[in-house]
C-alpha cells in the first residue's frame, strides 16, 4: 500500500463533514497532550498539534480504507468502525441544501411562471433567459420537473390574495 502524504490527509479533512472534523480535532487534542508528555526532541508546540492532528487523520483514512470482510475477517470490530464512519461521511453528505431549487421555487418562480404561462415561452427559452438575464444556469429537464410545483405555488398565492381582496 502506498503511504499517504499530509497534504492528502488535509485534503481528507476537508473533505470531511463538520461533525466529523469536531470530533478529529477533539482526538487531535487528545493525542497533542499524549506527544506534548512525550516530547523529549524539543518540538515546539505547532508542530505538535501538526503531528497529532496528521495522526488521527492517518487513523481516520486507514478506518475508511481498510479491507473487505472476507480479507480481513479477524477484523470485525475495525469493519464496524469503517462502516460507522463511512455512514458518518454519507450522512452529512446527503443533508446538503437544495440551492438551486429553493432559488427557482422563491426566488425565480414568478418569472417562470410568467414566461410560461403568459409570454408562450418554451423550457429552453426560459432556461436561457435565466442564463443570459440573471446568470442563473439551470437544466431544461430540471425545470421541466419543477415547473408542476412552480404554477400550483403561483396559483396558490394568487388564490390568497383574491381571497384576502374579497374579504376587505
Amino acid at each position: 500500500m502506498k503511504p499517504i502524504s499530509s497534504k492528502q490527509l488535509l485534503h481528507f479533512y476537508a473533505r470531511m463533514p463538520e461533525p466529523l472534523q469536531q470530533e478529529v480535532l477533539e482526538k487531535t487534542f487528545e493525542q497533542y497532550y499524549t506527544l506534548k508528555s512525550r516530547n523529549t526532541e524539543g518540538l515546539n508546540r505547532s508542530m505538535l498539534y501538526h503531528q497529532a492532528l496528521l495522526f488521527v487523520l492517518k487513523q481516520y483514512n486507514d478506518t475508511l480504507t481498510l479491507g473487505s470482510a472476507k480479507k480481513n475477517s479477524k477484523e470485525l470490530d475495525s469493519l464496524d468502525a469503517k462502516n460507522k464512519l463511512q455512514l458518518k461521511m454519507f450522512d452529512s453528505s446527503q443533508k446538503r441544501s437544495a440551492k438551486k431549487r429553493s432559488k427557482l421555487l422563491d426566488q425565480y418562480a414568478s418569472l417562470i411562471y410568467q414566461l410560461k404561462e403568459k409570454e408562450g415561452k418554451s423550457y429552453s427559452q426560459i432556461c436561457l433567459h435565466l442564463g443570459k438575464s440573471k446568470k442563473f444556469k439551470v437544466d431544461t429537464t430540471y425545470l421541466c420537473k419543477l415547473y408542476p410545483i412552480i404554477k400550483q405555488n403561483i396559483e396558490d398565492l394568487k388564490a390568497m390574495t383574491m381571497e384576502k381582496n374579497s374579504i376587505l
